[in-house]
């Protein structure tokens, strides 16, 4: 069954799962967005939080035409530089680049491998990771993580409200 925003049955609704661990500082910024989004979306979007288990993930994106993941990595890159990926049903799309980048020890990708080969992927599944500082215990996002999600919150928001996307041409994108 595909959910569409209230007064536009045309438009499937779009999902936005925030990943991560909140008491393991920047590893909690996929729940910081997803409870900015769910606070600012006004019903027009579907929001959850996980910790990132693929089977979850797969679960929660059945079915679903439009989904944003949004989770911490660890890449290398600065913290706080926000990266953008989409993942195609066939395995094209940006799957290489985004491979291995979660700070879960069966992350994102994980559940995207799994969806493909039982045939569960989302028509369009979107990844927005933000490389994290400090995943130790504690609370709190550190602030160039801080900021990002702030700017990963807001892209996510835009998009709901006025359609269309939000992935940046050539995939990763400074935040």
């Amino acid at each position: 069954m595909t959910v569409t925003p209230e007064g536009d049955p045309g438009r499937p609704r779009l999902l936005v799962i925030g990943v991560g661990q909140r008491f393991r500082r920047d590893d909690g910024l996929g729940c910081r967005v997803a409870a900015t989004v769910r606070a600012h979306a006004a019903g027009t979007v579907d929001v959850v939080s996980c910790a990132g288990d693929a089977c979850d993930l797969v679960s929660l994106w059945d079915g679903r035409t439009d989904v944003i993941v949004v989770d911490a990595m660890v890449s290398g890159a600065a913290p706080g530089t926000l990266a953008e990926f989409e993942i195609a049903a066939d395995g094209g799309g940006d799957d290489a680049e985004a491979g291995g980048f979660s700070t879960h020890a069966h992350g994102v990708m994980a559940a995207v491998g799994l969806a493909r080969a039982l045939g569960r992927l989302p028509a369009r599944l979107r990844i927005l990771a933000i490389e994290a500082a400090d995943t130790g215990w504690g609370d709190g996002l550190t602030p160039a993580v801080e900021a990002a999600a702030s700017i990963a919150a807001r892209r996510i928001l835009d998009e709901s409200r006025h359609g269309g996307g939000f992935l940046m041409p050539g995939g990763p994108a400074a935040g």
